[in-house]
């Protein structure tokens, strides 16, 4: 893998050869094959940051979880890692298993959406999150900070399936439902998923605090988080998105400096939102799409 992004240092996304471009969920990446079998795709976001992200910064000899941490309030395998300049987050996708929503009450969702909730495939997820933070739908002027993807990483080890947890029903949906979006590439730029592989979802962290730990603190009370965690819930929505599962926990506070947190120009708290396993469209969103209401933006700057 290391000789292939020795060979492309130097190149923008746009200047990468077309042979090695892929259009997954809507958005574009780079898809790298390592000799060993091991394989990269790079959003625009991590493209910059490809020297940063390459596998062996991370991954080499389970490096991720002896030098990084493992994120506390993660139901999932989650590290927060250091690499040269920022720190990488890296997640491993959970798709196809049970998301276990088993107290619809305590996240605010109706019985039947807890039944039918699934986990985001690997690249549905920062796909959508970077459909999010380009705002195609919604007020232009609210903006949700959100983690910037930059890549999903499939290490050539394989495992039985049963090792990995997957149902093999919500499984095959997912395989159905990434082939749909396919269907229209050439065969040889198709992306599919195996059964047997590991995914690993990379994001740029993002900075500041969760909103429990700023309660801990003593800069804002269990009440107001609750209504933070509220507010945030209604911004997604304004923007065409809902997460099934949202908490306190996934509420990105900036401290001050000064005993306080940081505010927007409007007296609200200045907010980021993490943890989009269980992003989804809302309804009305989902049909502004389907009658081509929605026109594809310039991607926001990082």
């Amino acid at each position: 893998m290391q000789e292939i992004i020795g060979r492309l240092n130097g190149l923008t996304f746009d200047a990468v050869p077309g042979e090695l471009r892929r259009t997954i969920c809507c958005q574009p990446w780079v898809h790298l094959h390592g000799r060993g079998g091991d394989d990269l795709w790079v959003t625009r976001l991590g493209w910059p940051l490809l020297e940063a992200i390459a596998p062996g910064r991370w991954f080499d000899g389970s490096f991720y979880s002896r030098s990084g941490t493992r994120l506390p309030h993660s139901t999932g395998t989650v590290y927060r890692v250091p690499v040269p300049g920022f720190d990488l987050v890296v997640k491993f996708s959970r798709v196809a298993l049970d998301p276990l929503l088993r107290h619809a009450e305590a996240v605010g969702i109706s019985r039947q959406d807890a039944d039918r909730a699934e986990f985001l495939g690997p690249f549905e997820e920062p796909a959508m999150v970077m459909e999010l933070r380009q705002g195609w739908y919604g007020p232009r002027d609210l903006l949700i900070p959100a983690p910037w993807p930059l890549a999903v990483y499939s290490p050539a080890r394989r495992y039985p399936m049963w090792r990995l947890g997957r149902s093999d029903s919500r499984w095959q949906r997912h395989v159905a439902a990434l082939a749909a979006d396919q269907a229209m590439e050439a065969p040889e730029r198709r992306v599919q998923l195996a059964e047997d592989r590991d995914y690993i979802v990379l994001h740029h962290w993002l900075r500041g605090e969760d909103a429990w730990r700023c309660v801990r603190q003593g800069w804002l009370s269990a009440i107001e988080a609750e209504r933070e965690t509220d507010l945030a819930r209604t911004d997604l929505a304004a923007k065409g998105f809902r997460v099934l599962d949202m908490k306190v926990h996934h509420l990105i506070l900036r401290p001050d400096g000064r005993g306080g947190l940081r505010r927007r120009r409007d007296g609200r708290l200045l907010h980021g939102i993490i943890d989009f396993e269980l992003l989804e469209r809302l309804p009305a969103y989902s049909l502004a799409i389907s009658h081509g209401q929605i026109h594809d933006p310039p991607p926001r700057s990082a």
